[in-house]
């Protein structure tokens, strides 16, 4: 077992590691000594979801957990085994299985007094924490690592830097974070572990990059390749693939370049055979604008939106409306609202009121509009409180249809929240701003919108900004706006049918 670790370890590309597994698989599986079997069990799941075999660890893990339903492990495995399901935690996404097994691996060192994981399970929840934004939790585990750091244990040290550095990046302070990425490194390089080098090194390119140093975490990358000798571990893969070293403002700019996307479907490609969720070192926004990038190009759709969904990605600037928006609403032409992918349908009875009350709310820009008008436009006859009350009820029947997290009142003002809510005039009016549509574009552009078809710029499915005066007298501004634009660029009857399925007498 210590040279099969060991071998593991150090020379991950050695020639008879095949033989070696068959070697452990044997023991895990013929050994009549059941603490034994967990301890190579638990190994061996080390090895494969470190090499992309998340279903083979998965399935070793699960067979450990089975066998010990009486809880008689000896002392080793006892510790070691929740160690394991915490790092493999980091990998699947599954983060509140990795938190509650970080937990259980402190508690069996405290019992067993096998404390020699401390510093790493240690270093498991602080990433674990940050992964899920409880900066409070990955607070706590720092302060439990502060006076554990060994400079005479390098690997535990690095552990120590590791998290110091990640916890700093996602606090902000870049210039810490890039200090104890560097004392990571230095620390691994005297250990000799190529596995734990090449991880740390896809991890402080990153860091290079977000403080502004793109040309270092470039050539941190390439030291990433010789670190690990051609073995493809799944962060690194995912990471470097995805284009973070390239010298770009953003990581996944890159990505709009012939050979960012080819990489980009190489990195989603393995991601998706591999069934890989989550790494040590996926920052969620970079990956957040990977997805969005991927599905625009049609890469890997079905992995991707896995991705989102199980990290719940908030939608980037990138995002266009093949994001897995959960609320969808068409407003140009037939009037369609989609949820969670699903066309909402209403066999019974439609719910007139609240649908007008949202049309209108979409008409008048759904950002930041006053109650007063829109109680002006839907019900000019109701006055005081009682069209406050009638306001307020049809609210609520609108935050039952749409949820309550997409529709919000405040200070006698309403808005739709553009993080889980896609518009398509949001979209229009995007493209019809972008400084990059020729004029010759416009027409088609707004029929291919109007008709349902897809955003014609990255940037179309976001709130519109600030744009050219409006015509103070129209009730309906957007329309006002659209029909403005209709008449700059020659778009004519489009822009009419548009305009004219947004003004306040259709709702």
């Amino acid at each position: 077992m210590a040279a099969f670790i060991a071998l593991f370890a150090r020379q991950p590309w050695h020639g008879e590691w095949q033989h070696w597994i068959a070697l452990v698989g044997h023991m895990a599986d013929a050994s009549t000594d059941a603490h034994l079997r967990a301890y190579a069990r638990s190994i061996l799941a080390v090895s494969y979801y470190y090499r992309g075999r998340l279903d083979g660890s998965q399935r070793l893990l699960d067979q450990v957990r089975r066998e010990d339903t009486a809880g008689l492990m000896n002392p080793l495995p006892q510790v070691f085994h929740p160690f394991i399901v915490a790092d493999h935690a980091l990998c699947t996404g599954a983060y509140a299985e990795g938190l509650e097994a970080t937990h259980a691996t402190l508690a069996a060192a405290e019992k067993t007094g096998i404390a020699v994981w401390e510093t790493t399970t240690l270093f498991h929840g602080v990433m674990l924490c940050l992964a899920t934004h409880d900066r409070t939790g990955a607070r706590a585990f720092l302060d439990r690592l502060a006076p554990l750091l060994d400079e005479g244990r390098p690997v535990n040290a690095s552990g120590w830097y590791a998290a110091r550095a990640w916890h700093d990046l996602m606090t902000g302070n870049h210039a810490d974070a890039v200090r104890h990425g560097a004392r990571m490194l230095s620390r691994l390089e005297r250990a000799g572990v190529p596995l734990y080098q090449a991880l740390a090194l896809t991890g402080h390119a990153f860091i290079l990059q977000q403080a502004g140093r793109a040309a270092e975490a470039e050539a941190t990358l390439m030291c990433t390749l010789f670190a690990s000798h051609g073995i493809l571990y799944g962060s690194r893969h995912i990471m470097n693939r995805g284009g973070v070293g390239e010298s770009q403002p953003s990581p996944p700019s890159c990505v709009h370049h012939a050979a960012g996307e080819a990489l980009l479907r190489e990195a989603m490609a393995f991601g998706a055979r591999h069934g890989y969720r989550a790494f040590i070192f996926w920052p969620r926004e970079a990956m957040a604008t990977l997805c969005a990038r991927a599905l625009a190009l049609e890469i890997e759709p079905g992995y991707v939106r896995a991705l989102i969904a199980h990290h719940r990605f908030s939608p980037p600037p990138e995002a266009t409306d093949a994001w897995p928006w959960p609320l969808r609403i068409h407003v140009l032409g037939r009037f369609r609202l989609w949820r969670d992918g699903e066309e909402v349908s209403f066999p019974r009875k439609v719910p007139k009121v609240p649908l007008r009350l949202l049309k209108a709310l979409v008409a008048f820009g759904a950002k930041d509009v006053a109650e007063e008008k829109l109680i002006d436009a839907l019900w000019p006859e109701s006055e005081g409180d009682a069209a406050r009350q009638v306001l307020a009820t049809t609210l609520f029947a609108l935050r039952k249809l749409i949820g309550a997290d997409v529709l919000h009142r405040q200070n006698g003002r309403l808005f739709l929240d553009p993080g889980p809510c896609w518009v398509d005039l949001w979209a229009v009016t995007r493209a019809l701003d972008d400084a990059d549509l020729s004029p010759e574009d416009f027409p088609g552009a707004i029929t291919r919108l109007y008709t349902g078809g897809a955003p014609v710029c990255p940037a179309a499915c976001q709130p519109p900004s600030a744009g050219p005066p409006l015509d103070q007298t129209d009730r309906a501004p957007e329309a006002t706006r659209l029909r403005q634009w209709g008449r700059m660029v020659g778009v004519g009857e489009t822009a009419k049918n548009i305009s004219a399925s947004l003004t306040l007498s259709d709702f």
